[in-house]
């Protein structure tokens, strides 16, 4: 509407000046329908000012060149090409603006030179002033216009970029709340369902009372199902399946990190619960510099740790001794916390083995099993409750009492001949582990020796006649392949990515299991 009333009382405008400048002009050329023509092209050039506007400046510039070359009447068809080069230049073409605006001073100058009339001559150098007075409103207006545009982009832009960082900060948060869900929640619950299937099966043999062996069947049950329930709970917090490699950090949730090829999940992870264990993992986050709520675990509770996998493990430190940074200290013990976890419950595996290497510039930390790499049996059945069948389970060359993890939680059983270990100490420094050390090695008495070696023969001879799994739930094996498991490798790679580090997964020469992770410090 604006463009159409502009055009309209232009038209009128220039029509009426034009007519009325005769009775001034009488050596003027009469208006013909040339003349009239060129009138009208000043004025309705101007419908293209805004969505053509160097269209309209040659329109508007060329009818007026054309009226002052021809000798109409000097009148206000002269604004029209005006209003067009301003609406050039202010739109930011400079180059056709400037180019319009010499055109309008050359031809007035070249027709005011060849005819050498005064009024026209002063006509020119007015036109060439007016030119000059409309080039500089032009240039702050398209320099303004061009401000004003710079900063609605900017504020888009950062607009848009505080989207994608809420974004990428939730997805962070996801991230980490199901890798504290699994390390502190899975391990509890996981160790729960263990001894919960050691003390049946003790009680079974003892020949206790059925209720008993009922109630721990209960236990174990619901402790599984609960770890079912968990997993889908893993599942909606982690919606992308892919699992990032140890080289590799997430992206950011992602965003979608893209894995790299070498780890995939497993599942489990940490410690006995304690308030040590709730503080969270120091990613990325608006709150990574707060204080945590109590101390993080980390190499010092390793003795800790080892007392609570129901396994014969092997601590053995090399190394000279320093403190770590927090975040690599705590990924030390998660590392060992997730590869202790799936060697319970996956490696059908008799004993186990942590080194911890202190290197310059570097700590690695490496858990070996003995077991066959897979979370399935030699036949690949399970019991209803996801448990192997007793006849081809491998037994622990230790009394069942030691999967508990202190003196005051050892269950009832018969006067053994061997005097029990003293309980280790809650926080042990890493200075002080001594190669070699042990947290549960006191041998089995012979009446429970014989039917775990008829077990174990029995396991060897089945193992001859089918081929061993070489793979643990979701883990790239010797072979490239790749087999369906829960979120705990994931953590692992995570948390090893996040300070840098490297995770290789892979099988020991021997047939066992192997976890590798070289920190930075």
């Amino acid at each position: 509407m604006r463009t159409i009333a502009l055009v309209c009382g232009m038209t009128v405008a220039v029509f009426s000046s034009t007519i009325m400048a005769y009775g001034n002009q009488p050596t003027a050329r009469p208006l013909d329908p040339l003349g009239y023509a060129l009138l009208a092209a000043t004025a309705l050039g101007l419908a293209w000012r805004q969505r053509r506007p160097e269209l309209s400046l040659i329109v508007c510039a060329g009818a007026a060149a054309a009226v002052f070359t021809l000798g109409y009447a000097l009148s206000l068809w002269a604004v029209p090409a005006l209003i067009a080069l301003f609406s050039t230049i202010a739109a930011g073409r400079r180059v056709a603006g400037w180019a319009g605006a010499v055109f309008l001073v050359a031809v007035p100058g070249v027709a005011a030179l060849s005819r050498a009339e005064a009024d026209v001559a002063i006509a020119a150098v007015v036109w060439a002033l007016l030119v000059l007075v409309v080039e500089q409103p032009a240039e702050v207006s398209r320099t303004r216009r061009a401000y004003t545009e710079e900063m609605e982009r900017r504020a888009a832009e950062a607009e848009r970029t505080r989207e994608e960082e809420a974004l990428r900060r939730a997805q962070e948060e996801r991230l980490r709340v199901a890798r504290e869900l699994h390390d502190v929640t899975s391990h509890t619950v996981s160790v729960i369902a263990l001894h919960a299937a050691v003390a049946a099966e003790a009680v079974s043999r003892a020949g206790g009372p059925p209720e008993a062996a009922a109630a721990l069947q209960i236990i174990r049950s619901s402790s599984r199902q609960a770890l079912s329930e968990m997993k889908a709970v893993l599942g909606v917090l982690r919606p992308d399946e892919a699992s990032p490699g140890p080289a590799q950090k997430p992206a950011s949730p992602a965003p979608d990190p893209t894995p790299p090829p070498g780890v995939a999940c497993g599942d489990s992870p940490p410690p006995s619960p304690g308030p040590e264990n709730e503080a969270p993992f120091p990613w990325p986050s608006p709150a990574e510099h707060q204080e945590p709520r109590a101390p993080l675990p980390g190499a010092a509770r390793l003795p800790r740790l080892l007392n609570t996998t129901g396994l014969p493990v092997t601590l053995d430190v090399q190394g000279e001794h320093r403190p770590l940074p927090p975040a690599t200290d705590l990924t030390v013990y998660r590392v060992v916390q997730e590869a202790l976890t799936n060697t319970m419950r996956h490696a059908n595996a008799t004993m186990a083995t942590v080194t911890l290497t202190y290197e310059p510039g570097a700590v690695t930390v490496r858990v070996d099993d003995d077991g066959n790499g897979g979370g399935e049996t030699v036949d690949g059945h399970r019991d209803e409750n996801g448990d192997r069948p007793q006849s081809q389970r491998r037994h622990h060359p230790q009394p069942q009492p030691q999967f508990q993890p202190g003196p005051q939680a050892q269950p009832e059983s018969p006067p053994q001949p061997q005097s029990q270990p003293p309980p280790q100490p809650e926080c042990q420094p890493p200075l002080q582990l001594q190669p070699g050390y042990q947290p549960q090695s006191q041998p089995q008495s012979q009446p429970r020796s014989q039917p775990q070696s008829q077990s174990q023969s029995q396991h060897q001879h089945q193992s001859q006649s089918q081929p061993r799994s070489r793979h643990r739930g979701g883990v790239n094996g010797d072979d490239g392949q790749v087999s369906r498991g829960g979120h705990g490798l994931i953590g692992m790679a995570e948390r090893v990515a996040a300070v840098g580090g490297h995770l290789t997964i892979g099988n020991t020469p021997t047939g066992g299991f192997r976890v590798t992770a070289r920190l930075p410090t």
